[in-house]
């Protein structure tokens, strides 16, 4: 689904659905001064070969920009840091303790993610892969890792409203992967549904103050 609908499209803007895998035309080779890419990690194994054909679609001095998540959630660093300081002996809390029907689902992902040969690391690879293409300027090669709040647990009102757009994505979260997990058998359906209910309630709660890590990477085109 793309929003807004086609009807508010600015008139010089087309969405053409194609396989990144696939061939590509031709007359995309080199035309473009801009290519963006995201959340492309649980879906293509060879990110190495992702980068080396969308190199291919930009001018000389154009970027690359990719959006990809780390493949867990975490705890804040603003909520981890006000635990540090809350007093002279305490230790922060972890995932585990805060939000174990989160991290209890973190686990079954990743480990169903690598039965089916992903790397669990290939989002912090990124930068090395770009520049193994050969296709970039060292020097332009640049990173940024936001926190994106998986519920609308902020104080800030800009965090607060990003967090309550992603509320959504983060309980679907669970079901877009349902297939894969119950493929590598790691669970059966019933228990399933228990550690996505599990999930879904710590995300609900805010407790812990959840976020999910993305990463921007970017580059220019020699």
């Amino acid at each position: 689904m793309i929003h807004p609908p086609e009807s508010e499209y600015p008139p010089n803007i087309r969405f053409i659905k194609r396989d990144i895998l696939a061939p590509l035309p031709q007359e995309w080779l080199g035309r473009f001064d801009i290519v963006h890419a995201r959340f492309l990690i649980t879906g293509i194994k060879d990110f190495p070969a992702l980068i080396r054909r969308l190199s291919t679609l930009l001018k000389s001095g154009g970027y690359l920009v990719i959006l990809e998540p780390e493949l867990k959630c975490r705890l804040t660093t603003s909520s981890r840091s006000s635990q540090d300081e809350g007093a002279e002996h305490s230790t922060a809390k972890t995932l585990e303790e805060v939000c174990p029907g989160i991290a209890r689902y973190n686990k079954i992902a990743l480990q169903a993610m690598q039965s089916f040969g992903m790397d669990m690391q290939a989002t912090s690879k990124i930068p090395s892969y770009i520049l193994e293409s050969g296709s970039f300027e060292e020097q332009s090669v640049k990173t940024q890792c936001k926190e994106l709040p998986m519920s609308d647990w902020s104080e800030d009102p800009r965090m607060k409203q990003i967090g309550e757009c992603q509320l959504s994505n983060s309980l679907a979260y669970p079901d877009t992967i349902k297939r894969m997990v119950l493929a590598s058998s790691i669970i059966d359906e019933v228990e399933f549904e228990i550690a996505k209910k599990g999930y879904q309630d710590d995300i609900r709660s805010g407790q812990g103050r959840p976020v999910l890590p993305i990463w921007c990477i970017w580059a220019k085109r020699k």
